[in-house]
């Protein structure tokens, strides 16, 4: 693909403006069962497709002589699962993550494997815009801010619901966020 290196495989495109869907076509319809459907000009979300490839297969790859096998894909969706909530609770924008195996056949469909999704979206909304409505752009005015206010920043308290749905089990769990602490419980 243009741009792309050995030692850079991986970089963000503008697909549209760049006419990947005429120059590109069957590279871009891989993404098509993740979403992306073929000539979409604004795509709202991130998509990651996982390179698997067999000990066999690397030795061959121009990009990377490491395999990266089934194996390697479950150790990550583990580590998900343990990070995810945490990654919910403290990212300002991301309300859910799902991960989704694209069957081999090639007809597109594909199965959810793991969902992490916030239950109370609203409500985690409010708050969070609460809260960066009240910190300054700059970063002189943010540390002027800081330096000035004796009695302490804003400070927000809210609970966040977030739902762990994997193949073996479900975890709900109910996460806060205020006055400088997190709690966390399973039910």
């Amino acid at each position: 693909m243009p741009g792309t290196y050995r030692q850079e495989p991986g970089r963000e495109w503008n697909v549209f403006a760049e006419k990947w869907y005429e120059e590109y076509p069957d590279f871009m319809r891989v993404y098509e069962a993740g979403g992306l459907l073929f000539g979409t000009e604004d795509f709202q979300g991130t998509l990651f497709r996982l390179p698997l490839r067999t000990e066999i297969q690397a030795k061959d790859s121009e990009i990377r002589k490491q395999a990266f096998t089934e194996s390697n894909v479950r150790e990550l969706i583990e580590e998900l699962v343990k990070s995810g909530e945490e990654i919910l609770l403290f990212l300002k924008s991301i309300m859910e993550i799902r991960v989704y195996e694209i069957l081999a056949d090639g007809n597109g469909e594909k199965l959810e494997v793991l969902s992490i999704v916030t239950q109370n979206v609203s409500e985690v909304e409010a708050a969070r815009n609460k809260l960066l409505s009240a910190i300054p752009d700059d970063v002189d005015s943010l540390v002027q801010q800081c330096q000035n206010n004796s009695t302490g920043l804003v400070s927000i308290s809210y609970r966040h619901k977030i739902e762990t749905v994997t193949a073996e089990r479900t975890i709900s769990s109910i996460c806060g966020r205020g006055t400088g602490k997190s709690y966390s419980s399973h039910v």
